[in-house]
């Protein structure tokens, strides 16, 4: 009968309700991104503005945070640091994968069995952290029981999964 109700409904209608469904499944995403990414970015801003100690009231101080800090030598030292570190652990893993990529397009011989010796260390380490996190997890042998074991029963027999 709903359905009945969807078909004679016009398009435009129809389009406007399943927008508003998105836009509600976005609304929880919204919320957490404002408070946790949004909230904290606009507070840092408004705090370097002001000589703030964590504790009291803050004191606006204007730009003069920022004059200090580009009349420190640590700063300056800390950014050429923070430079070679974005050149040297961006580009050359990139360059290395692109290399990596393009030799291993080129064999002919024996082409999945690099291209498998390539992946695994991938894989394995993927699978190993699975299997770390399960034993972790598992509640016979894994946190809760051992808790449990040292008179913190809180987590025992509770499944993780």
């Amino acid at each position: 009968m709903q359905q009945d109700a969807l078909k004679s409904a016009p398009a435009g209608r129809l389009k406007r309700r399943r927008r508003l469904n998105a836009w509600l499944f976005m609304v929880p995403l919204l919320v957490v991104n404002v408070l946790v990414i949004l909230g904290p970015a606009v507070a840092t801003v408004y705090f370097s503005f002001t000589d703030w100690a964590g504790i009291g009231p803050a004191e606006f101080v204007g730009l003069e945070n920022y004059r200090d800090l580009l009349a420190d030598e640590s700063f300056w030292q800390a950014m050429w640091h923070n430079v070679i570190w974005t050149i040297l652990f961006l580009t050359v893993p990139i360059a290395m994968g692109l290399l990596g990529a393009f030799l291993l397009s080129q064999i002919k011989r024996f082409q999945v069995f690099f291209r498998i010796a390539y992946f695994i260390p991938y894989v394995v380490a993927s699978v190993v952290n699975c299997a770390i996190w399960q034993n972790i997890l598992d509640p016979e042998r894994g946190i809760g029981s051992a808790l449990a074991s040292k008179g913190i029963p809180f987590l025992d027999g509770v499944s993780f999964f």
